[in-house]
């Protein structure tokens, strides 16, 4: 099975006409056994994830493997945590949201930090936006978006932009709505919060930018990547990139004009 590289998803990103800089934390959850998921960005701190409650490794992620997380999971940072700062971009896909009437988070910071919600689907209506723990409590995005619309059994992308106090969130590659309230916190669960508020059935692929990406980025990372039986996408453009090599030996690079295969491709938040 071909697994794209987080370099070849950085470098096939120029099809959409800029490169994605490299994350400053990215769990595959490819482990496949285990209680911890490592972080593969290459970062000097201890982002490794430590995984408690109901779940299960998967070999059928969005891309390779994937962790499935049963209600009342969580999946915690002990060492250290990822300080977002001024401008930050979470994604990350999940399959089959919990629509529990309970919050879902898929992100939270720690409570030391004032722990926001950077991704949270709101209790009872399933609305998408950030959980301001210090002020405004509950920030849903603008037009609102309901998890609930997505379609089952299926992988989804989201991803969360945060830049100039407002957060603006995409789903499948699409811009859904924009929140009036950016955190500045960190983020240290993923997929819930001690054995409250699960996510979602599966996660796979999170990653987090110390930086805000461009519409067009997203939509590279929603679109330019092998599937998780070993096919490479097929890539539409004017004027595509063909990568040449694989993952962890990019060999180069060269455009042509016309279709091309890549080869190498609690009823609050607390």
């Amino acid at each position: 099975m071909i697994k794209l590289s987080l370099t070849a998803v950085v470098l096939a990103s120029l099809v959409h006409g800029s490169v994605i800089a490299a994350p400053i934390a990215h769990w595959t959850f490819d482990e496949g056994s285990g209680s911890i998921a490592g972080d593969s960005s290459g970062s000097s701190l201890d982002h490794t994830l430590s995984i408690s409650g109901p779940t299960s490794w998967s070999a059928s992620g969005r891309f390779g493997g994937a962790i499935n997380t049963g209600l009342g999971s969580n999946l915690e940072m002990l060492a250290d945590t990822v300080d977002l700062g001024a401008a930050w971009t979470i994604s990350g896909w999940f399959r089959n949201y919990h629509a529990t009437a309970d919050w879902n988070t898929l992100t939270r910071g720690s409570f030391a930090s004032g722990g926001d919600h950077q991704i949270v689907g709101e209790n009872i209506s399933e609305h998408l936006g950030v959980f301001d723990n210090t002020n405004h409590g509950m920030v849903a995005a603008t037009p609102t978006f309901d998890f609930d619309s997505l379609a089952a059994d299926v992988w989804h992308h989201i991803a969360a932009v945060g830049t100039g106090g407002s957060t603006a969130y995409y789903v499948n590659g699409a811009h859904v709505g924009t929140a009036a309230y950016q955190s500045t916190t960190d983020v240290q669960w993923i997929g819930g919060v001690i054995s409250l508020q699960t996510f979602a059935e599966s996660l796979d692929e999170i990653s987090i930018w110390d930086e805000a990406l461009t519409a067009g980025q997203i939509l590279s990372l929603q679109t330019l990547t092998a599937d998780s039986l070993g096919d490479a996408p097929t890539v539409w453009a004017p004027g595509t990139l063909t990568l040449v090599g694989l993952g962890i030996g990019l060999v180069g690079a060269r455009r042509r004009s016309r279709r091309v295969r890549n080869t190498a491709l609690d009823q609050t938040p607390s």
